[in-house]
């Protein structure tokens, strides 16, 4: 039970690959899940597609992710093989690149379109199911409209005709519970397809985030330089400004100096006017008592 439990992980990421292997290879021998994928094989690919494409916004994928999709699926593994044979001239090891592979990532464009995304990924198995046929490279066919694989319609395939019998009860029954099972069987593949659609995607942009190289030690020194020296700065401008900002109003108040001075020197003489004419007044009210009152 614990080893069926630790072959999971890996059984479950090489679902994609053993569906296109099943798809373009019937194997009797595969399992539910398989059979159940390679059904709809194009709309797997399409799920796929769209999930590695949504970071770029322009339905594309890059050379890069698919690259790195390649590998999650175990495509490289196969790049490059050592092949024993005794030739004509004298028997010697000859190690020969795969042209499986080699089809699949030579010539690769910046962008991939969904067409030449399906055609590369489907072309590697159906060479590789021709040559496991025939003992011979065949390389894959020209696209065009007859051979592209695109289904129009995705449908679960039905079981095998067999002989009608007579039958005196009513199937009604039977024939709804069969077309509820096959609807329940169409959601949760979609479902599946799906979810490990997004696990690929997931798994190819953890390949490229480890595929770039760390910053030196020395590049994030100076780094951390450059933005304390850019924060030093920064305080620096604003303890500038607001400097100048207080200069500007003492200069203000420096000024408005000489008039203050001189409203002052105003309210003084009034204030001297007004102590003469009260003492002035004083003395002659003074007089005038002495003068009635002799």
């Amino acid at each position: 039970m614990a080893s069926d439990l630790g072959l999971m992980p890996a059984r479950k990421s090489e679902w994609l690959r053993s569906a296109l292997a099943h798809h373009h290879c019937p194997n009797p021998g595969a399992e539910n899940e398989i059979v159940v994928l390679a059904t709809g094989i194009d709309q797997y690919l399409q799920e796929v597609f769209h999930h590695l494409a949504y970071p770029n916004r322009d339905d594309t994928v890059t050379a890069e992710d698919f690259t790195a999709l390649c590998a999650v699926l175990g495509l490289p593994g196969a790049g490059k093989r050592t092949r024993k044979g005794k030739e004509e001239n004298g028997g010697e090891e000859k190690d020969e690149e795969d042209e499986e592979f080699r089809d699949v990532c030579s010539g690769l464009p910046c962008q991939l379109s969904f067409k030449d995304f399906h055609s590369r990924l489907c072309g590697y198995f159906r060479v590789r199911t021709a040559r496991r046929g025939t003992g011979e490279c065949a390389w894959r066919l020209p696209l065009t409209e007859d051979t592209e694989l695109v289904e129009r319609q995705i449908r679960l395939r039905w079981p095998r005709v067999r002989r009608r019998k007579c039958v005196s009860f009513d199937l009604t029954r039977d024939q709804n519970e069969v077309s509820a099972l096959r609807e329940l069987v169409e959601d949760l593949r979609s479902a599946l397809q799906g979810s490990d659609a997004r696990c690929l995607a997931l798994e190819v942009a953890l390949r490229r985030e480890r595929g770039r190289p760390l910053p030196s030690p020395s590049k994030r020194i100076n780094r951390f330089w450059m933005i304390s020296i850019r924060k030093r700065a920064e305080d620096a401008r604003e303890a500038l400004s607001m400097g100048l900002q207080r200069v500007r109003l003492i200069q203000e108040q420096a000024q408005s100096v000489p008039q203050l001075q001189s409203r002052i020197s105003q309210l003084e003489a009034e204030l001297h006017q007004y102590r003469y004419k009260h003492c002035v007044c004083v003395c002659v009210c003074l007089c005038v008592c002495v003068c009635v009152c002799p």
